[in-house]
């Protein structure tokens, strides 16, 4: 199962970095509408924070365990890191 929500949020973390960096001046526009198409679509899968600062805010408030907190901040992260390279080497 912690596969499963690991690649759900790096997906998503995907998805949500390619939204910033196509819409750029409609960033947080872009980002919200997105964001709850994709927490209501993957509810079941994952927690859906695909957002790192949500992820260790619900690991504080005890929503989230800390060691699962660990592989979800990895696949976030490395979600993000993909599409910066992508976009630093084509762009």
């Amino acid at each position: 199962m912690l596969l499963t929500e690991c690649i759900t949020e790096f997906i998503g973390s995907i998805i949500i970095c390619i939204i910033g960096v196509w819409t750029q001046s409609a960033f947080l526009a872009g980002s919200a509408i997105m964001l709850c198409n994709l927490v209501s679509f993957n509810a079941n899968l994952s927690k859906g924070s695909f957002n790192p600062a949500i992820t260790l805010a619900m690991a504080l408030f005890k929503q989230q365990s800390w060691s699962d907190m660990f592989w979800y901040l990895l696949a976030q992260f490395s979600g993000a890191g993909i599409v910066w390279f992508t976009y630093t080497r084509y762009y």
